[in-house]
C-alpha cells in the first residue's frame, strides 16, 4: 500500500491560499468597479488570485497539449480548428445567457472536469482504480448544480422547506440510481460521492440561511467554494506535473513561480493602468469565466484527439 499522502500538501495549500486571499491588508482593485455593488472588496481580493492564478494554470495546461500535439502535426489543425469552434460558441452562449448566468454553468461544467483529473492524478500517483463509472462525474455535478441554484435562484422558489427538502432528496436518490452506494463503499471513489453529498447538505444549510443574507454574504459563500475547488485543481496540477520530473525538479518548480508571479503582476497592472485596460478582456474577472471555459473545453478537444491511435504512437 502507498505509504505516502499525495493530496494533504495540496489541500493544505488550497486553505492557506483560500485565507491569505481573502485577509489581505489592501484592495486590489480601485473604488468604482462594477462588481463592488454586491461582491466584498475581500471576496473580490480572493477570486481575482483565483482567476489570476487559473490563468498561468491555463498556460501551464496548454503548453503541455501543444508539446503532445507537436509530435502529430496533422492533429494540430483539427485542434485548431476545434478551438475557434469552441471559441466562439462560448462567445455566443455568454451573449445570450449573460455574464452571470454564463459563469455559473461554467462552474458548474468544472465539476466533471475537475473530478476527472482528481481520479487521473489518484490513479497515477496513488496507485488508484482509474475505470470509473458516468456516475462518479455526474453526481457531484448534481449536488453543486443544486448548491448553486438553491444559493441564487429567487427566494420564492425555495421559502417551503418541502420543496428544498424534495429538490436535495431528488439529487440523492439520482445519486443512488447512479450507484452511489457502491462509490461510498469504494475506497478510490468514495471522496468523489462525499463531495456530492456534502453539497447536497450544505445546499440545504445556506438555502435554509438565505433570509438572513446580504448579497455581499451570498457571494462569499460561492466564491470561497470556487476558490477551494480552483486552488485544489491548479496545486494537484502542479504536483502531479512534478512528481515526472526526475531531473529538473526544481527548476520546473521556479518556472511554475515565476509563471504565477508574472501573471499576477501583469493582472494588477492592467487594473491600475488605463493603456493597458485592452488586457482586461484577459485579466480581468468578468471575464475570467470565459477563459474557465474554453480550458474546460480544450481538455474535452485533446481527449477526443488523445483517443487517436496516431496520436498515442
Amino acid at each position: 500500500m502507498q505509504k505516502r499522502d499525495y493530496v494533504s500538501t495540496s489541500l493544505a495549500l488550497t486553505f492557506l491560499f483560500v485565507g491569505l486571499g481573502y485577509a489581505l491588508p489592501f484592495n486590489l482593485f480601485l473604488q468604482g468597479h462594477t462588481l463592488q455593488t454586491h461582491i466584498s472588496p475581500e471576496i473580490l481580493n480572493l477570486y481575482f488570485f483565483v482567476g489570476w492564478m487559473g490563468l498561468a494554470h491555463f498556460v501551464y495546461a496548454y503548453h503541455g497539449q501543444f508539446l503532445t500535439l507537436n509530435k502529430n502535426r496533422k492533429w494540430i489543425a483539427p485542434y485548431a480548428g476545434g478551438m475557434l469552434f469552441g471559441a466562439s460558441a462560448l462567445l455566443g452562449l455568454r451573449q445570450l445567457a449573460g455574464p452571470m448566468i454564463f459563469s455559473f454553468l461554467m462552474w458548474i461544467y468544472f465539476l466533471p472536469h475537475f473530478v476527472r483529473a482528481e481520479v487521473l492524478f489518484s490513479s497515477q500517483l496513488e496507485g488508484k482504480d482509474s475505470k470509473t463509472t458516468w456516475g462518479v462525474y455526474l453526481f457531484p455535478t448534481i449536488a453543486f448544480t443544486f448548491f448553486t441554484v438553491v444559493l441564487f435562484c429567487p427566494m420564492e422558489y425555495i421559502q417551503n422547506r418541502w420543496i428544498l427538502i424534495a429538490m436535495a432528496a431528488g439529487c440523492v436518490a439520482a445519486g443512488l440510481l447512479m450507484g452511489l452506494k457502491r462509490q461510498l463503499e469504494n475506497p478510490d471513489f468514495s471522496r468523489y460521492a462525499l463531495l456530492g453529498i456534502f453539497l447536497i447538505a450544505e445546499g440545504l444549510v445556506w438555502a435554509t440561511y438565505r433570509q438572513y443574507m446580504n448579497p455581499y454574504f451570498q457571494a462569499g459563500v460561492y466564491v470561497i467554494h470556487i476558490a477551494l475547488a480552483s486552488y485544489m485543481h491548479y496545486f494537484r496540477a502542479y504536483g502531479f506535473a512534478l512528481s515526472k520530473q526526475t531531473t529538473n525538479r526544481i527548476k520546473y518548480l521556479v518556472i511554475i513561480v515565476l509563471i504565477n508571479v508574472a501573471m499576477i503582476l501583469l493582472g494588477y497592472a492592467c487594473l491600475h493602468n488605463q493603456q493597458m485596460s485592452p488586457g482586461l478582456y484577459v485579466l480581468d474577472v468578468t471575464y475570467f469565466t470565459y477563459w474557465v471555459g474554453l480550458h474546460l473545453f480544450s481538455s474535452e478537444l485533446f481527449l477526443i484527439l488523445k483517443k487517436q491511435k496516431s496520436l498515442n504512437s
